[in-house]
């Protein structure tokens, strides 16, 4: 089951939303902001990054530039305690299953969600063309 967490409205968030409701592809949506981040996808969204949390963590936010100074020495524990207080830290939208992991919105990247058969079918329809 595909999974999209976002928080507020932002475009991203719309964008992936829309792309895969207009794919007809399945998927269940949190928004943070209302619904808390669990530990359990916390981790498993940790286990299909390339470089951990600096995959997962928006610094631009205020939140992060004031954690800044100590960010290197916190616990995982204290940074998901960080993130479930403040949803903001988070990059957005978060879009995984059981394998993959999209970070934001890319519509050529978010193709990976949908069935092996249908990207194998438009792959030659294309390469027909």
């Amino acid at each position: 089951m595909i999974k999209l967490y976002f928080y507020g409205s932002t475009a991203t968030s719309r964008k992936a939303r829309n792309w895969l409701i207009d794919h007809k592809i399945t998927f269940k949506e949190k928004n943070i902001t209302a619904s808390q981040l669990s530990r359990e996808d916390f981790n498993h969204i940790l286990s299909l990054t390339e470089s951990g949390i600096d995959d997962i963590v928006s610094k631009r936010t205020l939140i992060y530039k004031e954690l800044s100074p100590i960010w290197d020495e916190l616990t995982l524990n204290e940074i998901f305690e960080y993130i479930i207080e403040n949803p903001v830290l988070l990059k957005k939208p978060l879009i995984f299953d059981e394998n993959k992991l999209q970070i934001g919105f890319n519509s050529d990247d978010i193709r990976m969600f949908l069935p092996k058969e249908f990207r194998v079918a438009e792959k030659n329809l294309f390469s027909n063309n």
